[in-house]
């Protein structure tokens, strides 16, 4: 949440979408690269390696934020603040986003991705019975998710300001449902990366259109407190492993992807649908 906060003190409005588009494409590649430089270094120095070497790039963090620390200028003297008055704000901000049109419903469209990571304990198994690749298979289809997802990204930062930005949630969700149907039914291993490739790019544009629209549409000083809403919200995400597993073995995985694939789909249009302030937010 701070980070996500911390962003618009950084870049002006016009450049949110491509620097959220950005930090989006750092945790991509950190999600995706870490566990390979981990397990190298693991091989190469032992167990305790990748743990010095995540504290070393934390250090390197600390002393990155402290200069941009300097460059912002505090909004309170930074003095402790009592329970009460943190109960309180916490409270205010609920209320707030609440009463927001727009932040209500980007909020509970991000809870919508309960039904778009139903697929991540699905591809184990086509993996093993569908498409015969085995392990290393299995690595190359999580890492066209990767790839898509640096793709999708790197499109996003470079298309500027985009004065719709309703339609890229809804562009992003029927990639990332269509990319999920394709991947249910498909026996074609080059097919099935394809669609993974799709689920990572659509990743991209869904989340950072939602996270920009939602520093855009809030005033300065419920920045944070909403940014942690929505880090909740996103906490779906788990969840939506579990429905998958549960779903996919009792209607099977096709049925399951099916379903949870155009649920996704149909959530941002009734959204934006209901919703005329989101269909107008910039």
């Amino acid at each position: 949440p701070a980070t996500n906060a911390l962003v618009p003190d950084l870049v002006k409005r016009e450049h949110l979408l491509a620097a959220n588009s950005m930090v989006r494409l750092t945790n991509t590649l950190g999600q995706g690269l870490g566990p390979a430089l981990g397990g190298l270094l693991f091989a190469a120095y032992g167990l305790g390696s990748p743990f010095l070497a995540l504290t070393a790039l934390y250090g390197l963090a600390v002393l990155l934020t402290l200069r941009i620390s300097k460059d912002i200028k505090p909004k309170h003297d930074g003095s402790p603040q009592p329970w009460s008055k943190v109960l309180s704000e916490i409270k205010d901000g609920i209320s707030y986003a609440r009463e927001n049109p727009i932040v209500r419903w980007l909020l509970i469209l991000s809870t919508s991705v309960i039904f778009a990571t139903t697929w991540q304990p699905a591809v184990p198994f086509y993996a093993r019975d569908v498409l015969n690749v085995g392990e290393l298979g299995m690595g190359v289809l999580f890492t066209g998710s990767a790839v898509g997802g640096i793709a999708g990204a790197l499109f996003m930062s470079n298309i500027g300001n985009v004065e719709r930005k309703a339609l890229f949630l809804i562009s992003g969700a029927l990639l990332r449902g269509g990319g999920m149907i394709v991947f249910a039914y498909s026996t074609n291993y080059a097919l099935s990366i394809g669609a993974m490739f799709l689920l990572g790019f659509s990743a991209s544009l869904w989340g950072a259109t939602i996270i920009t629209l939602l520093q855009t549409s809030i005033v300065e000083d419920m920045r944070g407190r909403i940014m942690s809403l929505w880090v909740i919200s996103m906490q779906a995400t788990a969840l939506g492993w579990v429905v998958g597993g549960v779903l996919g073995s009792w209607w099977g995985n096709e049925t399951m992807l099916l379903v949870t694939g155009g649920l996704f789909i149909a959530v941002p249009i009734l959204v934006v649908a209901f919703s005329k302030e989101l269909r107008r937010a910039r």
